[in-house]
């Protein structure tokens, strides 16, 4: 093996050890485990789970591609396994029994219609994988099954970004919907992550919590997700993507005062910059302190809502945070969300320094590319990512549903509490993502609906009803007991 060959391959081992710790550090996190009892240790100690590669004998491995997977067979004490996979492969089905006597009947996946176990052997204190369920679940978290976009993506997203620039709203929707069809007619669709909702992530936790407990492991404790007793958690939030969208904020505002719950708003700078008269900005930020004071969250929506901070460097992006937060000084800002959701891993390091949480993931999206039709973090929990807390969208927004799926307010409103109550029974976070602007909230027949699903989270009493920033603190300094 050439010497460059070398150093890439200790390259991607740093890399796949990096995950590993990432993934650790966020699954003991969310069950509140005192000490993380996860090792990679060649010699397990007491208390180690025990993943594949490390003790065992791992043959048969036939590469595919560096994104996809590995089929293998797995040889434990001179005795062969049924094949099992180095790494997950997308679209499968993750199906758990939980509470359950016999750890073969724990869990098992399927893929392309063939069942395989998801552990392999389970003792006191030591188990078997098929597959590292927590760095898989953290792959699928931070979209790292999803290739680099190709040159025709790219350019598609530039010149969206453009139009969204310099044309009329109404024409940018238009423009919007065409792309939308492009992607339906050139991108691939398998199915991952199921829409509207996937909580493959979650699953994959919730498969390593299950059997440590049954493997007797050490810190183990039933798992406590919300506060004071509260079974589940909402969260809306709003992104001001026009200047109508701006003018509308107060009118939002006073319905949720009405119905008694408080909203996250991400705004960009440029609507409390770019001016008219000379006492336009000051207006708009005279706006802007408005809302908190009345106990709203302001969170940052970057500069401005296009694409032009993906070609930034890391420390052009950092004065680009600065610039925005320098702008709004006065303002609690504690969170962040890209425009369009355009969740970048690498610069997650870099907000970490500046904002308590990100919301740029989202749980399913379809028309995700011209290269892949559904892209999703699949979960509906929020997790770490580099160290920053992760609040994803788990509910399909206005602008999804009204504008590009073209449903109707009673459609849009049907689909926001069937998603309400999966999330629900699944303990999870319920976290809506709208916008003020005209053919969305603005519309007052989807603002009813907006209203109605508001009442109906506020009538739950075992509902814990939050803001973004709220939620991230709670997360971040209080989930660990």
């Amino acid at each position: 093996m050439s010497y460059q060959a070398k150093e890439e391959l200790a390259g991607k081992q740093d890399n796949m050890d990096s995950i590993q710790k990432q993934a650790i550090n966020d699954f003991t996190h969310r069950y509140s485990l005192k000490k993380p009892n996860i090792s990679f240790s060649d010699k397990p100690g007491k208390k180690t789970v025990v993943f594949p590669g490390r003790d065992y004998n791992i043959e048969g491995i036939k590469k595919i591609d560096e994104t996809e997977y590995a089929i293998r067979e797995i040889t434990v004490d001179k005795k062969e396994i049924s094949a099992g996979f180095e790494r997950l492969r997308f679209p499968c089905k993750i199906d758990l029994l939980v509470n359950t006597k016999g750890y073969k009947e724990l869990a098992h996946f399927t893929y392309q219609g063939m069942r395989y176990p998801c552990i392999l052997r389970l003792e006191k204190d030591e188990i078997l994988y098929a597959f590292d369920p927590i760095s898989e679940a953290y792959r699928v978290m931070t979209y790292g099954y999803f290739k680099k976009e190709d040159k025709v993506t790219g350019f598609m997203k530039n010149l969206k970004s453009w139009l969204g620039n310099f044309l009329p709203y109404s024409v940018r929707v238009h423009a919007i919907d065409c792309y939308v069809k492009a992607t339906k007619f050139f991108s691939r669709d398998d199915g991952f992550p199921k829409w509207p909702i996937d909580t493959t992530a979650d699953d994959l936790y919730q498969l390593a919590y299950e059997s440590m407990k049954l493997a007797g492991g050490e810190g183990i404790r039933e798992e406590v997700i919300w506060p004071r007793g509260y079974k589940y958690c909402f969260v809306t939030t709003h992104d001001v993507d026009t200047y109508w969208g701006f003018e509308n904020i107060g009118n939002v505002c006073d319905v949720e005062d009405n119905v008694g719950l408080k909203s996250t708003w991400f705004i960009p700078k440029n609507f409390v910059s770019e001016k008219v008269a000379e006492s336009e900005e000051v207006q708009n930020i005279s706006q802007v302190k408005m809302i908190e004071r009345r106990g709203f969250e302001v969170g940052s929506h970057d500069l401005t809502h296009d694409f032009s901070a993906d070609t930034l460097t890391y420390a052009e992006y950092e004065e680009r945070i600065k610039e925005y937060l320098n702008h709004f000084r006065g303002v609690k800002i504690k969170g962040f969300r890209p425009p369009y959701n355009n969740f970048v891993l690498k610069r997650t390091e870099t907000l970490k320094k500046h904002f308590l949480y990100s919301s740029g993931l989202q749980n399913s999206r379809i028309f995700g590319s011209l290269e892949r039709h559904r892209i999703g973090a699949a979960t509906i929990m929020p997790h770490l990512i580099n160290g920053i807390v992760e609040l994803p969208v788990t509910v399909p927004s206005d602008f999804l549903l009204g504008t590009l799926l073209k449903y109707d307010p009673e459609k849009i409103l049907e689909t926001w509490l069937k998603q309400f109550e999966t999330i629900k029974k699944r303990k999870g976070l319920i976290l809506m993502q709208t916008h003020p602007c005209k053919y969305d909230l603005g519309n007052p027949k989807i603002l009813k609906a907006y209203r109605k699903a508001l009442e109906t989270v506020r009538r739950d009493k075992s509902c814990w009803v939050a803001t973004a920033w709220e939620v991230a603190n709670w997360w971040n300094e209080k989930h660990i007991g």
